[in-house]
């Protein structure tokens, strides 16, 4: 006749131990779906940094931006101006062409001063039109930063969910231990042995008749 009471002890035991194997399991996927997030929110955060800082920078040194905004129009307002055609010297039209050469030039001077002053007075708003398309390019990439940041927030649930559901077939054969492990313990409390715990040899007694009817409500 072999006791249950070890028997019992050893299947609570495993049972207990298979409850705390799949819990872990559980725990260590949980805290590895809470660090994917983390990581990912993390990534989230140094793209919005940047793009915050990109759109301040837009107005460091304005007046050197302003200056190079003013040499590009400059350039595009006298791009048409062309050169002096070219006349050749002779004799009879030495005198004219110098003239025409100085009334050009003149003329070509005043052209300049003219597309430069206009360049300037038009630099600076046409600086701050190109800033104010760029900052809101800048928003948009935020809008979206923000977008992917809820999502991922969003999916987060779904993922605990999906982690909780880790070493369920360890909580499983706990549980199914667990359970033989009660039946027993009330066997072994209840002075029976193992061949009769499986409805082998009878004995007389109390204890056998209280057996006989735990596995009546179990078996």
């Amino acid at each position: 006749m072999i006791p249950l009471l070890p028997l019992a002890l050893a299947l609570t035991a495993g049972g207990i131990g298979a409850n705390y194997m799949g819990a872990k399991a559980a725990d260590r996927a949980q805290a590895d779906a809470m660090a994917a997030e983390r990581i990912r929110q993390g990534r989230f955060d140094q793209e919005a940094d940047a793009t915050n800082a990109r759109s301040q920078n837009r107005y460091e040194n304005i007046e050197e931006q302003r200056g190079d905004k003013a040499d590009e129009l400059a350039d595009m307002f006298l791009a048409d101006a062309g050169a002096a055609p070219q006349v050749l010297d002779t004799p009879t039209n030495t005198i004219t062409v110098s003239r025409t050469d100085d009334e050009k030039a003149k003329r070509r001077e005043y052209t300049d001063q003219q597309g430069r002053a206009r360049a300037e007075l038009l630099s600076l708003g046409d600086l701050f039109g190109d800033i104010g398309v760029g900052q809101a390019r800048d928003m948009t990439q935020l809008s979206g930063i923000g977008g992917m940041r809820r999502g991922s927030q969003g999916v987060l649930p779904l993922e605990l969910d999906a982690a909780a559901q880790k070493g369920a077939g360890w909580r499983l054969a706990g549980d199914v231990m667990g359970g033989l492990g009660s039946i027993a313990t009330m066997g072994a409390l209840g002075g029976a042995s193992l061949p009769g715990i499986f409805g082998g040899a009878k004995t007389a007694g109390p204890a056998l008749a209280g057996t006989n009817a735990l596995f009546s409500l179990y078996g």
